[in-house]
């Protein structure tokens, strides 16, 4: 089941420089609650909004449907967010993902991180640089399957928050797309059919 295919519109961005949480500070950590961007229950709704995907430069074989702030220095850090819905979210067991970045992103699902591309390990902040800068900007990284455990998914909206990290503040391009699938066991995550009392299975 596709949650969030590429170039989808409805992403919220916050490009003006101002730091948000580290990525440490997710579900389980005592400074994680709604005012923090990661959160499913953040106000986002001052943050702008775009198509992926999100970027400036040139993104080899991509098209930057929204563009980012190029102000020089580059900024280090850009921070999105995106909304989808899941119905019968308790079936689905795996969640895979796979990105367009450039040049690094951390990737969290209703705050808790779902996976890395391109940065270091430990605790990430606004001023960080991505470990390298990305030679196939436009090629899709498979972040591969993330066994999901209750709760991951919620019933309803859910939030996907990305931090995209630029390579270095004189980079000449930036840009973000994601996919995002569910898998549930044959017979999950679709629609449900009540059987007569009387059917026989």
């Amino acid at each position: 089941t596709s949650f969030i295919a590429l170039e989808e519109t409805g992403w919220r961005y916050l490009d003006d420089g101002v730091a948000q949480s580290d990525s440490e500070i997710i579900v389980g950590n005592d400074a994680y609650n709604t005012s923090d961007w990661k959160h499913p229950g953040f106000s986002d709704g001052a943050w702008a909004n775009g198509q992926a995907l999100l970027g400036y430069g040139a993104i080899s074989g991509r098209t930057v449907n929204t563009l980012l702030n190029l102000q020089l220095p580059r900024l280090p850090t850009i921070y999105l967010r995106k909304a989808f819905q899941v119905t019968s979210a308790s079936t689905f067991t795996q969640i895979t993902t796979s990105l367009v970045r450039d040049d690094g992103a951390i990737i969290y699902l209703n705050g808790r991180e779902l996976g890395r591309s391109n940065m270091e390990g430990g605790n990430q902040q606004y001023g960080d640089f991505a470990q390298n800068p990305t030679s196939n900007e436009g090629g899709l990284v498979n972040l591969g399957t993330t066994i999901l455990t209750p709760g991951d998914l919620l019933e309803g909206t859910n939030i996907l928050a990305v931090e995209l990290h630029q390579s270095s503040g004189t980079s000449s391009d930036t840009g973000l797309d994601l996919q995002l699938s569910g898998i549930a066991p044959s017979g999950g995550g679709g629609s449900t059919v009540s059987l007569p009392s009387s059917t026989i299975i």
